[in-house]
């Protein structure tokens, strides 16, 4: 029998993401029956729920991995925690209008939600050099892949939601679909990441011992 692997985990993982977009677009495309539940935009869907529980799941895999020895893990594990508990309250988004209501930027381009992003996005740049800077030299090219999935989260959750913010009609919903879809399918590559990592730190092979 074949042994499990993180890859066989991302494509199964990869393959129901597939299938929600999938679903979501023939509802649009009024194919599919209508059940909002099943919808990757919303806020309270199943899509939605599920993303949160990659983030979670990862962060438990490389705070896992962290405690077996694996050097550097627990820095990106940070970054995933920190990424539920932002996705699951919804924390860049309110923080961002606090700041428009303020005044302290333009209330009428979505600018506050960038603002706290990227100042979310410095924390992250700083984890993940920690991170770096702690890893034995055979781990930091995880490093590296775990900040390209950060740099495709942020094309997500922050690019594609900017121009999200100025479409309106179909056009609208289709990059809607893009936006949250994008992060289902990036939420499966930290899930695989954290499971590497795991079998990494079991293996004892990239521990620097």
């Amino acid at each position: 029998m074949t042994r499990p692997t993180p890859r066989n985990l991302f494509f199964v993982l990869l393959t129901f993401d597939l299938l929600l977009i999938g679903f979501h677009l023939l509802m649009l495309a009024d194919v599919a029956p209508a059940i909002r539940e099943m919808e990757v935009t919303r806020e309270d869907g199943w899509p939605s729920y599920y993303l949160f529980v990659k983030w979670l799941v990862s962060g438990m895999l490389l705070t896992t991995a962290a405690m077996k020895g694996l050097r550097g893990m627990g820095p990106l594990a940070a970054v995933m925690f920190i990424l539920f508990l932002d996705d699951a309250f919804r924390g860049h988004e309110k923080l961002g209008d606090d700041l428009e209501e303020a005044g302290l930027v333009p209330a009428d381009a979505g600018l506050g939600e960038v603002a706290i992003a990227a100042m979310m996005g410095l924390l992250f740049l700083a984890l993940i050099f920690v991170a770096y800077r702690r890893a034995a030299t055979a781990t930091r090219p995880s490093v590296l892949i775990f900040a390209v999935l950060i740099l495709l989260l942020a094309t997500a959750g922050v690019g594609i939601d900017y121009v999200h913010a100025f479409t309106t009609g179909f056009l609208e919903k289709v990059i809607g679909i893009a936006e949250d879809g994008l992060e289902l399918i990036v939420g499966s590559g930290f899930v695989w990441f954290g499971a590497r990592a795991l079998l990494e730190a079991l293996d004892g092979s990239t521990t620097g011992r």
